[in-house]
């Protein structure tokens, strides 16, 4: 859930080396079971057509936390993927 949001998800794959602009990280793929785009705060949607996939891995040393989102049908393996359509960063 975020601002607000419920997000249908299931786990597609738990990954060693997920293409990341810092280099390979361990992420987790969740494969969204419904297709969808929410208008989230300030009238941003979360990926535009919608999403299918988001990858989840930490960053920063652990304290952060990075999503990416995309819009294909194929599985992501990394952010350099042509569908991703948004990343999100989350820190503590």
């Amino acid at each position: 859930m975020a601002a607000g949001k419920t997000f249908p998800l299931t786990v597609a794959a738990d990954v060693a080396a997920f293409g990341t602009n810092g280099g390979p990280k361990p992420a987790r793929i969740m494969r969204v079971t419904r297709e969808v785009n929410p208008v989230l705060l300030s009238g941003n949607t979360l990926c535009s057509p919608a999403a299918r996939w988001i990858a989840l891995y930490r960053s920063d040393a652990g304290k952060g936390l990075t999503l990416a989102v995309f819009s294909g049908q194929m599985q992501p393996q990394g952010e350099n993927d042509p569908n991703l359509c948004a990343t999100y960063y989350y820190t503590r």
